[in-house]
């Protein structure tokens, strides 16, 4: 329930088989995560298959990937590497 003190630890230890599962199946370079809120680096093809993890693992424990509030930073100054993955509904910011 929300408000209560234990909400966040057992939030953590509801979200730790995720992130064991994305850390044990895909190649990033970094990722950290804050409760409900992470940070996934690397490349575009790691990121997409992270990201499916996430939605393929994540109702098996109550959680689901909010694409509305899922954004995609693109180092690049032209896009280039957006048109060469496919992400989908994404919301992207290059």
């Amino acid at each position: 329930q929300q408000g209560d003190p234990l909400g966040p630890l057992l939030f953590a230890l509801v979200l730790h088989p995720l992130i064991h599962n994305i850390r044990d199946n895909c190649k990033l370079l970094f990722h950290a995560w804050y409760l409900d809120d992470g940070t996934i680096i690397e490349e575009s093809e790691e990121v997409a298959k992270s990201l499916n993890v996430i939605r393929e693992t994540g109702p098996r424990l109550g959680l689901h990937l909010n694409i509305r509030k899922t954004y995609i930073f693109w180092p690049s100054c032209d896009g280039s590497k957006l048109r060469q993955v496919p992400f989908g509904h994404w919301k992207t910011v290059v």
